[in-house]
């Protein structure tokens, strides 16, 4: 993690905006530099960041999970209603998922399959709970 700060301090605006990738940066373990493996700080957010530089990586990272993350905060405050069981069950799964991209590179953007099916889940039920005058709970 620390070789990712390093280069997001030598590219501040991301490696995409300077025409370079992660083999042309990397500063450690050069056996592995050249090769089919490729090392990573295994920290999904952080080589998104490193891709594409602080701020625009960190708007992106709000505007992706905005909406999401609401329903989320709604159904943690609501987890004692039994309507809404299914909401808690799939937001705990995509928070257990997003906290693992923090350790690996496997994330919402890789369109990994659970990832991905969750994220539509949620927002899905969501907006069938919405629509749907018997279960509208929300403001």
């Amino acid at each position: 993690m620390g070789e990712n700060i390093q280069i997001i301090a030598d590219y501040p605006f991301g490696l995409l905006f300077y025409g370079k990738t992660w083999n042309d940066v990397v500063q450690h373990n050069f056996v592995y530099k050249k090769g089919p493996v490729v090392i990573t700080s295994h920290n999904a957010y952080l080589m998104f960041i490193t891709y594409l530089g602080p701020l625009l990586g960190f708007i992106l990272l709000i505007l992706l999970y905005h909406k999401v993350g609401k329903v989320i905060f709604y159904a943690f405050l609501h987890v004692k209603d039994k309507k809404n069981a299914l909401l808690v069950c799939l937001c705990c799964s995509f928070v257990a998922i997003s906290i693992n991209s923090f350790f690996h590179n496997e994330w919402l953007l890789a369109t990994s399959g659970p990832t991905l099916f969750l994220y539509f889940a949620i927002l899905q039920l969501s907006k069938i709970k919405m629509e749907d005058p018997i279960l509208v709970q929300y403001n």
